[in-house]
């Protein structure tokens, strides 16, 4: 699902009446793109900045897009940061693929 115009705060209220958990990550992904046009540029940056976003996280927030344009072409550099959109408050599960139970004491 794509999620679009929504702030990454806003989303969080979301998920979190849903009863699940937004985690933030530490670190962004970050990449270049070249094209004929910003779109272009854009849209190959953007491509290659998801590509590099660990597979066990499902989400990412889009932070920022910046264009420049040289004679003749434009370059784009795209910045990513990986979210992980769960059930359970623990990030191990998302290692294991499955839930852990929690065991009071």
């Amino acid at each position: 699902m794509l999620v679009e115009e929504i702030m990454a705060s806003v989303f969080d209220t979301m998920i979190r009446q849903a009863g699940w958990h937004f985690v933030w990550m530490r670190g962004s992904c970050s990449r270049r793109g070249f094209g004929l046009t910003q779109d272009g540029a854009t849209h190959r940056a953007l491509t290659r900045a998801l590509k590099t976003v660990p597979k066990r996280f499902n989400a990412v927030e889009f932070d920022s897009v910046q264009i420049a344009k040289y004679p003749g072409f434009y370059v784009a550099n795209v910045t990513l940061h990986p979210r992980q959109i769960q059930q359970y408050t623990c990030l191990d599960t998302v290692d294991k693929g499955h839930p852990q139970p929690v065991h009071a004491r």
